[in-house]
């Protein structure tokens, strides 16, 4: 019950007990016809006020179910809801524990990218699987990661069943048929085209019981020549650049009707609806001029009307399937729009974000309000005024969870009663990707891909060392939270970018770029992080060859967060690997590895090549190499050695005619992004140069396309940076 139904039972329980006790009068003598008139008076005044109250009664007991019939049915007994969760690939967890994995679908791939990638699923209607893409290594000239496998977890089993596997292709999207049994996909190909980018996709159904894949409909294509409802009159002008995106909508297996929604030539805005009836095309919807958002194109769940968000004027639009004619609209106000909708499940209720964010960039005035309209019905009617980013639904539609308004990377949702309003609970630290239905008793299943066990990494200094380090330097102001964990400098960059120095104004752009000696993949650092405030470029201004412009220079502000990086073996710090402003640290952190640690065991020296008299040190050479900053884009790793020519010239010949074997020369071997001026714009991965001992002048450049100069290990050194 909610508040509303217990104030009316409690109000109805008060009426009943206040009833006074009675009884028919049976008179045992024949009484007075005075009596006798009082006593039936009596008797038919309690008797209508017991009858005022049944009435009551009933129309409070109809009231109250009337509210109960709203709600959704409630998960049986030996389920409860879960969630799908972004920790390092999407992970399945009940809704009221979070923080317990039940089964992981997928590890996180490698890449750069700030946050996780996207989680490209469905959940099955009976809410109990979960049917999903893997991302993998892309097909050629479908960029670098792609959709490669189709993959489905079964709750109630505690299996992940993998389903289709793709080498030339990469998947697009994915629903499940309205009875449960099947699942319908889109693919995506280049198709042996010059351009770059998805210039075929194809639909695809998959039988669960048998396994069977067969395509459906035509092959549509990103150019006007290549098919699909592009070849329809007016036919498109060619679109060079072109790319095509295919949204699976609907299959209705009992009815054998399919609908999906065709972008292009640009993948983000919908261009056609298909209906497929019976295996044949029946209906094309043309939106030569009526163009969707793509990620806003949605089905009703009784599959029969389609809603999204016009691009012209940013309205909401629903209009039954195949026929747009007929459509119903909600056109916003000039700087007003509505790019967010949602059906609530199994109901005739879209839920969208509505906002003026185009009228003014006013934080104080700016607005974004959570609307329910149901199209055709009515009109539409806010539901809060002050609504988050974004949200989802629980399976059933019983309640939806809402992006708490101003959560960063982690965030925080209400959970909130769709029928009543009411806010159930709260869910924070965590990102949603969608949701299901879980066995209440479920154990743990194994990982679908299983994380490689990370090996041990060399540290001189324990986490909680290091994490002290940080927290005494004078940059450091509030600590909120604090986090570290224990990688290579090389899985750093590969996991959250290169590294970003910024200044002491938080709007400035950073500047990217550090390098190191070393191998990357062996310089072990601690990542420590950090919520509170932080001044990566020191609190106040510093001035350099001379005294500030004024008196008291005005103090940076703080940012929010940052990631410092400390040298594992010696302790020092080494640099802020990035900081920002959102409330806490980005979701990267999260995904970084966590190596366990192991105590440094200093190497014994090696013992030096003879020693050669010179006048250029170490450090001025590598100097040098740094500021060619027309040729070294980015340094990776830099290492330096001094041998002479001769041993220079047998490890690595360079072709040079004529030259002193016992010249002393610095070899500086760099990885990264290198465009030697001799390579006329062509960029390697490694490179070496060749500077002169004696008086610093570079005397020769080798450049590779290998991650390091293979010989450079091998040659002695005779003198060291230092």
């Amino acid at each position: 019950m909610d508040n509303q139904e217990e104030l009316l039972g409690a109000e109805l329980r008060a009426a009943i007990d206040a009833l006074p006790t009675f009884s028919v009068p049976m008179p045992i003598r024949n009484p007075s016809p005075t009596s006798a008139v009082g006593n039936v008076f009596r008797a038919a005044a309690m008797l209508a006020g017991s009858a005022l109250l049944i009435v009551l009664a009933l129309a409070v007991g109809q009231t109250i179910g009337e509210r109960r019939s709203a709600l959704a049915s409630p998960p049986p007994a030996d389920k409860t809801y879960g969630l799908i969760i972004q920790n390092g690939g999407p992970t399945v967890v009940r809704e009221e524990d979070p923080t317990a994995p039940l089964a992981q679908l997928y590890q996180e791939p490698d890449h750069r990218g700030l946050s996780e990638l996207g989680v490209t699923h469905a959940t099955s209607p009976d809410g109990t699987r979960v049917a999903y893409w893997i991302w993998g290594p892309s097909p050629p000239g479908l960029g670098s990661l792609a959709l490669t496998r189709l993959a489905l977890y079964d709750a109630t089993a505690g299996t992940i069943r993998d389903l289709l596997s793709l080498s030339n292709e990469a998947g697009g999207g994915v629903v499940w048929s309205t009875d449960g049994t099947g699942l319908l996909i889109s693919v995506l190909s280049r198709g042996g085209s010059a351009d770059a980018g998805a210039q075929l996709a194809q639909l695809r159904t998959i039988d669960l019981a048998t396994g069977t894949v067969t395509s459906v409909g035509p092959t549509f294509g990103a150019q006007p020549a290549t098919g699909g409802p592009l070849r329809a009159s007016p036919r498109p002008t060619a679109a060079p650049g072109g790319q095509i995106a295919l949204k699976p909508l609907l299959w209705d297996r009992a009815a054998d009707r399919i609908v999906a929604a065709v972008a292009a030539p640009n993948p983000n805005y919908v261009s056609s609806i298909m209906v497929i009836d019976h295996g044949a095309g029946s209906a094309t919807t043309l939106l030569a001029e009526e163009k969707f958002l793509t990620s806003t194109l949605t089905i009703s769940p009784d599959g029969k009307s389609l809603a999204g968000a016009r691009t012209r004027d940013f309205a909401l639009v629903v209009w039954p399937i195949a026929d747009y004619a007929k459509r119903d609209e909600i056109v916003p106000a000039t700087g007003e729009r509505i790019l967010s909708l949602w059906w609530r499940p199994k109901t005739d209720q879209l839920y969208f974000l509505h906002d003026n964010a185009l009228a003014t960039t006013d934080p104080a005035a700016l607005w974004s309000h959570l609307e329910v309209w149901r199209p055709g019905v009515g009109s539409a009617q806010v539901v809060d005024a002050k609504a988050g980013p974004a949200l989802l639904f629980r399976f059933d539609g019983s309640a939806y969870l809402m992006v708490r308004p101003g959560s960063t990377a982690q965030l925080a949702y209400d959970v909130v009663d769709a029928n009543s309003g009411r806010l159930l609970g709260q869910i924070t630290n965590v990102r949603i990707a969608g949701t299901l239905l879980v066995p209440r008793t479920a154990r743990p299943i194994a990982v679908a891909t299983p994380r490689v066990s990370l090996a041990p990494a060399a540290t001189g200094i324990s986490r909680e060392q290091a994490i002290a380090l940080v927290r005494s330097g004078s940059d450091i102001g509030r600590v909120d939270r604090v986090e570290a964990k224990l990688m290579s400098f090389d899985e750093y960059v590969q996991l959250a970018g290169r590294v970003q120095t910024h200044t002491g104004d938080p709007q400035a752009p950073a500047v990217v770029g550090f390098g190191i000696t070393g191998d990357p993949a062996n310089r072990y650092v601690w990542v420590v992080a950090v919520s509170g405030e932080v001044w990566p470029s020191g609190r106040t201004p510093v001035y350099f060859g001379g005294p500030p412009p004024v008196p008291n220079p005005t103090p940076y502000p703080p940012y929010r967060w940052a990631m410092f990086l400390v040298d594992a073996v010696p302790g020092q710090l080494m640099t802020i690997g990035d900081a920002g402003i959102a409330e806490s640290w980005p979701a990267v952190f999260d995904g970084l590895p966590d190596h366990p640690a192991s105590v440094s065991v200093p190497a014994s020296p090696s013992p030096l090549a003879s020693p050669l008299q010179v006048r250029i040190l170490g450090p001025e050479a590598l100097s040098a190499v740094l500021r060619l900053t027309t040729e070294v884009h980015r340094v990776d790793r830099i290492e330096v050695k001094l041998v002479t020519r001769g041993e220079f010239e047998r490890a690595q010949p360079s072709g040079a005619a004529s030259f002193d074997e016992s010249a002393p020369v610095w070899v500086v071997a760099v990885a990264g992004e290198i465009s030697p001026q001799f390579a006329r714009g062509a960029t390697f991965t490694s490179a070496s140069f060749l500077v002169d001992a004696n008086n610093g002048s570079i005397i020769g450049v080798t450049a590779r396309a290998e991650r390091w100069p293979a010989y450079f290990d091998a040659l002695p050194n005779h003198g060291t940076q230092r």
